[in-house]
């Protein structure tokens, strides 16, 4: 078991259970259900709040369904696990009145012997992930200011009436026709201008025999003179083509193999407190951790590591399920 009392352990799993399958049940103890709220508004203080999940309990000693202690068992070997939680939960609410779920709610036994329990607002917990209310503001009318009548009084200055539409298209096609005469000019131009073409250099051809030994191959130099082109080559230049031929045949050493990372999956929570508690002890351990945010509101934890082969990938998962039993890759 993990360093934390069955009541905080069992809790947490119901809670992450119950973004899943909706219900979870204890045999002899009874079920945990989440309930989705529609979003409301408050008219006392005009505020809107978010969609939430409201957390119930139903009591029943005659529980019978075993889905949520199925799964827990894959990932908490301890046997007695579940008669653990009950046996302690019993006790507690009998010497204190009350119990506290983390993620969950809070049991109260009223002074009749019935257990009453009151189940957390998710989107309104302190001590998850709060989305604050929206405040509501009343739309307010808009005034339109009128526009100022103007009279047309003899000796009053007068207001410039708009250009008529005739004269505008007579600017357009003035500034068209200009247009087409500039393109028409340019075309002249350039149709009267007397290109010539550059005179072709002469090249010489030099042959490139890659296949012939640097002591067989001949070498073309011109001579300045334009006479017979001579094939002499000195020693020092043969040796340094033979250098070089030799750099080119010898073989390419094989690379390293590039290293790739993975995200690995330690855990989810709705609570920012455990979400924390999970990245120092990823710290301690030696990793290196971070979060993502699920569409649900609640928080993964991530270790990334780096790895050379799928072989290596698995090693490493198997080493950091011996501390989060819960690990998987990231998909």
């Amino acid at each position: 078991m993990l360093d934390k009392d069955i009541i905080t352990i069992v809790s947490e799993e119901i809670a992450y259970f119950l973004t899943m399958e909706k219900q979870a049940a204890i045999p002899g103890f009874g079920r945990f259900v989440s309930v989705a709220q529609s979003a409301k508004i408050n008219e006392e203080d005009m505020l809107l709040y978010a969609p939430s999940t409201k957390i119930n309990f139903e009591p029943n000693l005659e529980e019978t369904n075993t889905n949520f202690t199925e799964y827990f068992a894959e990932y908490h070997t301890h046997a007695t696990a579940m008669n653990d939680f009950v046996d302690t939960f019993i006790s507690k609410i009998k010497t204190e009145s009350s119990v506290l779920l983390p993620e969950l709610g809070i049991c109260i036994l009223n002074k009749e012997g019935n257990v009453h329990f009151e189940g957390l607002d998710h989107s309104n917990s302190v001590s998850g992930f709060k989305i604050n209310p929206i405040e509501l503001k009343p739309v307010t009318k808009v005034e339109t200011v009128a526009k100022p009548e103007v009279n047309n009084v003899p000796g009053a200055g007068a207001t410039p009436s708009p250009e008529p539409i005739a004269v505008n298209s007579r600017s357009k096609l003035i500034r068209i026709g200009m247009v087409l005469s500039s393109l028409v000019l340019l075309i002249g131009f350039l149709s009267n201008y007397p290109w010539t073409e550059a005179t072709a250099a002469e090249f010489q051809k030099v042959p490139t025999n890659y296949n012939v030994s640097p002591q067989e191959q001949e070498v073309i130099v011109a001579s300045m003179d334009g006479s017979a082109p001579t094939s002499e080559i000195s020693s020092e230049r043969r040796g340094e083509i033979i250098e070089r031929q030799r750099l080119m045949t010898e073989a390419i050493p094989e690379a390293d193999p590039i290293s790739q990372t993975a995200s690995i999956v330690t855990n989810t929570f709705g609570s920012e407190r455990n979400v924390n508690k999970q990245l120092e002890l990823i710290s301690d351990l030696g990793y290196q951790g971070s979060t993502e945010e699920k569409s649900n509101g609640l928080v993964s934890t991530l270790i990334t590591v780096e790895y050379q082969s799928e072989e290596e990938l698995d090693v490493l998962l198997d080493e950091i399920k011996k501390h989060f039993h819960r690990a998987k890759l990231k998909n």
